[in-house]
C-alpha cells in the first residue's frame, strides 16, 4: 500500500516542480491587484479595507471579507519576507521576494485542491486517486491562471470539492459550513449554489417532517453563522452598502474586454458582423448611430449596433431557465452522486449566460468535471465530452498570455495534459473507444489548429497593426461554439430522461429489525451512509407486513447502521454489467473482501433493453425487455458495508442479518 501510495505523491511532486519552473513567468495586473490587497489589509484598520481611500491603486479590494481576512494572513508573513509588499504606497511594487513570496502562496494554498480531489476519490483505487490529483493539480488551465495569470482559484475549487463531497457521504453539516466559506471567500461561486439548494430542497422533501424541520434549521443556523463571522464586523462599521456594491458591479458591462467564450460572445460577434454588413446592403436604418465599443478593449457598459440590449435581470433569467431541467432532477431525485455532475452543469450554465463573465471562470466547469470523470465508470461518455471541453476550454484561456516567451509553454502544457490524460484514462477503463469524440467534435477539435495559426500568425502577417481585436475575437467565438456545444449534450441529457442511475448509486435496502426477526422492506434511498433514520420510523414501518406497505410510502426511508447494533453482517446483491465483473472482482480483491458468488440473470433498467455492445461482445435482450446482467452477491462485517456502497456496483441490496 505505502509503495502504491508513491504513485499519488510522485504525480503531485511532478506538478509541485511545473509550478515553480513557472514562478519567473509572466504576470498579469492580477498580481499587482493582489500585492495592493496585502498592502491595504496589513496597513489599514479593516473598517477602511472596502472604502475608496484605501489605496491610491484603482486595484479596490472586490472580494467578500472571509478572502479579505485571507490576505490579511498572508500579509503577515509577507511583511517579514518584504516589508516593501505591504507598503500601500508601492504601486506596481515586484521586487524578487515580492514574486517568490506570492507565487508560493498560490502553490501552498493549492494543497486544499489536492485534499478535496483525494476526498472525492474515497473508496477508489490508488490509480483512480493518482489519476484525479493528475487531472486537477495539472491541469493546464489551472497552470495558465493561477501560476501564471496570477489567482487563487486552486485553493477555491478545493473548498468546493470539499463541499460536494460532505454532502455526498451524508456531513450535511459540514457540507453547508465549507460551501458558505466557500462564498464568503469569492461570491463567483454563487453559480453553483442553485445546485446545492436543489438537492437539499429534495432531500428536505422526502425526510419526515420533524426531521426535515431539524435538518433545516440546522443547516440554516450553520450559514447564518458563517455569513455573521465574515460580515457581522464590517456591518457594524457600516460597510455593507459599499461592499455589495464591489461584489455586483453592474456598471462593468455584459462582457468582458476580452470575451469569454460564451454565448454572449457570440451574440456580440453577430452584432459585430451585422453592423458592418447591412450598411452595405442599404440597410443602414437597421445599425444604430451610436457606434458599439464591444471590442475596444474597455471594460464598462457597451451598446449593440444591431441587436437588442440585454441587461443583467435578463442573463439571470437565461441562466435560471438554462439550469433548470438539471434542478428538477436533483430536486425530484436528490441522489448525493449527481450532485457534482448538477454543479457541473450549473457552472457552466452560468458561465455560458451569466453577465460580466470571465474567461477564467470556465476552470469552475472543468476541475469538478475533472473528479466526476475519475471517479466514472466503465466507458463513461462525460469522460469523453471533459476532454473535448478542457482542451477547448484551456485553448480559450491562450490570450491570457500575450507575451512570445509563454507560446510554446502554454502549447506544452495543453499537449502534455492530452498526452497523458487520455491513454490513462483509457487505461483505467474511464474513458473508451465507443465513448469518446464523435467525428463532428473530433473535426471541430481539428480545426483549432488553423485558428490558431492563423491568430498567432497569419493576421499579423497579411494586416500588421490593423484590426487587432479579430483575433482575440475569433478565438473566444470559435471556442464559444465548442463550449454551446458540450453544454447542449449535457443539457440533452436531463430533459426528458431520468438519470437516477448516472454517477449514483441506486440503493435497495432491506430495512427494519423487531426482535430477532429481520423485517425486508425495499426501497430506493440514498447512498449517503444509510444515515438519518431513527428507530420510531423503522417501527412504524415494521407494524405491518411487506406486503401491505405500498413502495411510495417506503420511498422516503433512509436508515442509520447504529439503528441496527446487533446486526454484525450484511448480504450484499449487486447487480451490474457483464464486463464490469472482472474489474468489480479485483476492486474487492484490494479492499479485503474474497468470497463471492458471481451469477448470469436478465434484467433491464435504465437501458431500456436496448443492445449493448463492448469488446466485440453483444448483449443481447430478451423480447426487447431484459438484457444480459451480471449478480455478484458477498456477506460483509458491518464495517465494510460503506466501502462496498462505494465501489460504484450499480444496483446493490443491502439485508441485515442478526447473529
Amino acid at each position: 500500500m505505502a509503495e502504491n501510495n508513491r504513485l499519488i505523491v510522485g504525480v503531485y511532486l511532478i506538478s509541485l516542480v511545473v509550478k515553480v519552473l513557472l514562478i519567473p513567468t509572466y504576470r498579469s495586473t492580477d498580481f499587482e491587484v493582489h500585492r495592493n490587497w496585502l498592502a491595504i489589509t496589513h496597513s489599514k484598520p479593516y473598517g477602511e479595507w472596502y472604502s475608496d481611500g484605501a489605496s491610491a491603486s484603482e486595484w479596490t479590494l472586490d472580494y467578500p471579507p472571509l478572502f479579505a481576512w485571507f490576505e490579511w494572513a498572508l500579509s503577515q508573513c509577507g511583511a517579514l519576507v518584504d516589508p516593501g509588499m505591504v507598503n500601500v504606497d508601492n504601486l506596481g511594487y515586484e521586487s524578487d521576494a515580492t514574486v517568490v513570496f506570492q507565487r508560493l502562496t498560490v502553490i501552498m494554498s493549492e494543497v486544499v485542491l489536492v485534499l478535496g480531489a483525494l476526498f472525492a476519490m474515497h473508496g477508489t483505487s490508488i490509480s483512480k486517486k493518482a489519476l484525479a490529483v493528475f487531472l486537477v493539480a495539472a491541469h493546464p488551465g489551472l497552470y495558465i491562471v493561477d501560476h501564471i495569470h496570477f489567482q487563487y482559484n486552486g485553493m477555491l475549487l478545493g473548498l468546493l470539492a470539499l463541499s460536494i463531497y460532505f454532502a455526498t457521504y451524508g456531513n450535511d453539516a459540514l457540507a453547508t459550513a465549507t460551501f458558505t466559506v466557500l462564498l464568503c471567500m469569492k461570491h463567483i461561486y454563487l453559480y453553483v449554489a442553485p445546485a446545492f439548494g436543489a438537492y437539499y430542497l429534495g432531500l428536505l422533501w422526502d425526510l419526515p417532517l420533524v426531521q426535515s424541520v431539524r435538518l433545516f434549521s440546522t443547516l440554516v443556523a450553520i450559514a447564518l453563522s458563517v455569513l455573521a463571522v465574515s460580515f457581522g464586523p464590517f456591518i457594524g462599521k457600516g460597510m455593507l452598502p459599499q461592499i455589495i456594491s464591489r461584489l455586483f458591479p453592474i456598471e462593468r458591462g455584459l462582457v468582458h474586454a476580452y470575451w469569454a467564450p460564451n454565448f454572449w460572445a457570440l451574440y456580440a460577434a453577430l452584432d459585430k458582423g451585422l453592423s458592418v454588413m447591412l450598411p452595405g446592403i442599404g440597410m443602414e436604418r437597421f445599425v444604430s448611430s451610436t457606434k458599439a465599443n464591444l471590442t475596444g478593449g474597455l471594460v464598462g457598459v457597451s451598446s449593440f449596433s444591431v441587436l437588442p440590449e440585454v441587461t443583467s435581470s435578463t442573463t439571470f433569467i437565461i441562466t435560471v431557465c438554462a439550469m433548470m431541467p438539471a434542478l428538477i432532477q436533483i430536486f425530484r431525485r436528490p441522489y448525493p452522486g449527481t450532485l457534482v455532475e448538477t454543479v457541473v452543469y450549473c457552472s457552466l450554465c452560468s458561465f455560458l449566460f451569466g453577465y460580466h463573465v470571465h474567461e477564467k471562470a470556465i476552470l469552475m466547469t472543468l476541475i469538478p468535471m475533472a473528479i466526476m470523470v475519475a471517479k466514472a465508470r466503465h466507458g463513461d461518455r462525460m469522460a469523453g465530452l471533459y476532454m473535448f471541453l478542457t482542451t477547448i476550454g484551456t485553448y480559450s484561456l491562450f490570450p491570457l498570455l500575450t507575451e512570445p516567451q509563454e507560446y510554446l509553454i502554454k502549447v506544452f502544457l495543453l499537449l502534455t495534459y492530452l498526452i497523458i490524460a487520455v491513454p490513462w484514462l483509457m487505461r483505467e477503463g474511464v474513458l473508451s473507444t465507443t465513448a469518446g469524440h464523435s467525428r463532428l467534435e473530433k473535426i471541430y477539435l481539428m480545426g483549432i489548429v488553423p485558428v490558431e495559426l492563423y491568430c498567432s500568425f497569419g493576421h499579423g502577417m497579411v494586416f500588421k497593426d490593423r484590426w487587432p481585436f479579430i483575433p482575440l475575437m475569433l478565438i473566444s467565438v470559435y471556442s464559444a461554439i465548442g463550449i454551446v456545444y458540450a453544454w447542449g449534450v449535457m443539457g440533452m441529457s436531463y430533459i426528458g430522461t431520468v438519470r437516477a442511475q448516472t454517477g449514483a448509486r441506486a440503493l435497495v435496502a432491506h430495512v427494519g429489525v423487531r426482535g430477532n426477526r429481520v423485517a425486508t422492506y425495499t426501497f430506493e434511498g440514498r447512498p449517503r451512509q444509510l444515515h438519518h433514520m431513527r428507530q420510531s420510523g423503522l417501527d412504524s414501518i415494521c407494524a405491518s407486513s411487506t406486503a401491505s406497505n405500498p413502495y411510495e410510502a417506503l420511498e422516503s426511508v433512509t436508515c442509520d447502521l447504529d439503528s441496527f447494533p446487533d446486526c454484525k453482517f450484511f448480504r450484499v446483491e449487486a447487480i451490474v454489467r457483464p464486463w464490469r465483473i472482472p474489474k468489480l472482482v479485483e476492486v474487492l480483491n484490494s479492499a479485503g473482501i474474497r468470497g463471492m458468488t458471481v451469477s448470469d440473470v436478465l434484467g433491464a433498467g435504465v437501458q431500456g433493453g436496448s443492445r449493448e455492445r463492448f469488446r466485440g461482445t453483444e448483449f443481447g435482450s430478451v423480447g426487447n425487455l431484459l438484457v444480459d446482467k451480471s449478480r455478484i452477491d458477498i456477506v460483509v462485517t458491518r464495517a465494510q458495508v460503506d466501502a462496498v456502497e462505494r465501489l460504484g456496483m450499480g444496483k446493490f441490496l443491502c439485508t441485515l442479518s442478526q447473529k
